[in-house]
């Protein structure tokens, strides 16, 4: 298996009326008192919504010290429905929500909510997320043509094959490749890898599980 595109973690959705963005720096930020309540998080033990606690997780700056803190000190909000998470952001009943989903909130955008995603870059003092998504490649075992197959590939890892994935799909623009010497200009600017930032892998059998960390969730609130 391949991971051939990667792209920063979008974590955070915000009311930008209640929420000045210039005063989330870092994830402590959210521990600060006036955030207490008002902080929705999508429940991991829910089918695809541990991601970004698998961030906080095995980030060596963050942690399970910070996830106690943060459920203990935040009284986190749990969620199973994110387009619940997207209208209470724009109602302003809880105006930070962890796992936000962009495009949700995109479209609230869009429709003249006062909704905004903030850009994980902003807290990269603290390390940013990077997902693989589904942009994965596989070679399948005992292929009627294997040889055909691995030229496929080759040619789809080479510089000239992710220039082309990264312009035309497979989901359209905004495929990230993890080649580094290829253009990038066209990318939005929040799929943008920069210089100088610790990203957090989010794929690899070390990382995939998240049996420890909805187990270590469900402890926290018990």
């Amino acid at each position: 298996m391949f991971i051939y595109a990667a792209f920063p973690l979008h974590l955070l959705g915000y009311n930008p009326k209640i929420v000045d963005p210039q005063t989330l720096r870092s994830y402590s930020d959210l521990l600060d008192p006036k955030w207490k309540g008002k902080i929705t998080l999508k429940d991991p033990r829910d089918p695809g919504g541990a991601s970004p606690l698998l961030f906080l997780y095995h980030n060596r700056l963050l942690g399970p010290e910070y996830l106690r803190k943060l459920f203990s000190t935040a009284e986190i909000t749990l969620v199973r429905d994110e387009r619940q998470q997207t209208d209470w952001i724009a109602s302003g009943k809880f105006p930070i929500a962890i796992t936000a989903k962009a495009d949700q909130v995109e479209d609230a955008k869009n429709k003249g909510l006062p909704v905004e995603m903030l850009d994980s870059h902003a807290l990269k003092k603290d390390g940013v997320g990077l997902e693989a998504g589904g942009t994965m490649l596989a070679l399948v075992n005992k292929a009627p043509h294997p040889n055909a197959a691995k030229v496929l590939i080759n040619w789809f890892l080479s510089r000239e094959g992710q220039m082309a994935i990264q312009k035309t799909g497979p989901e359209g623009t905004g495929q990230n490749s993890l080649r580094e010497d290829i253009p990038k200009e066209h990318l939005p600017i929040s799929l943008q890898r920069q210089k100088g930032v610790q990203y957090v892998r989010l794929w690899g059998a070390d990382v995939w599980d998240r049996e420890l960390v909805t187990k270590f969730v469900s402890e926290l609130v018990k």
